[in-house]
């Protein structure tokens, strides 16, 4: 129980490390939001944490986007009142040539990746600068 009362917000809880991380970090004791752009995705992982005893909410989220950063600034308040991690795991990549990758694909690789890391990040910063973190 090492994060007992602590509170863990982790993008792309959905599937993969993400919903492995909320998982463990439930296990050791944190209330966890599971954040995922699939909602069924982020309810899925919000339930298992349930069935073993532990305490999460899931929410849909593209981190890419300032208003879905918004509304989870709003979630964490208004849920937990504070957050003391954030697992910042929400990503994507594609293979592909390189002389066949598309600038769109690029172009959504950098917006997910790095803006939507910067916009997560920015939002949960805030979070905790306000409780004196």
């Amino acid at each position: 129980m090492r994060l007992k009362d602590k509170i863990a917000v982790v993008t792309g809880a959905g599937s993969g490390i993400g919903r492995e991380t909320a998982l463990r970090f439930a296990r050791e004791g944190a209330r966890v939001l599971a954040v995922d752009r699939k909602a069924e995705s982020a309810a899925s992982t919000q339930q298992e944490i349930r069935a073993a005893g532990g305490q999460a909410l899931g929410m849909r989220g593209d981190i890419s986007s300032p208003e879905d950063m918004a509304a989870l600034g709003q979630t964490v308040r208004r849920e937990f009142g504070r957050a003391d991690v954030l697992v910042n795991n929400a990503g994507v990549g594609f293979h592909r040539a390189f002389l066949e990758t598309a600038l769109e694909d690029f172009e959504r690789v950098i917006r997910i990746n790095l803006t939507g890391t910067f916009l997560c990040s920015q939002t949960i910063a805030r979070i905790m600068a306000e409780q004196g973190g």
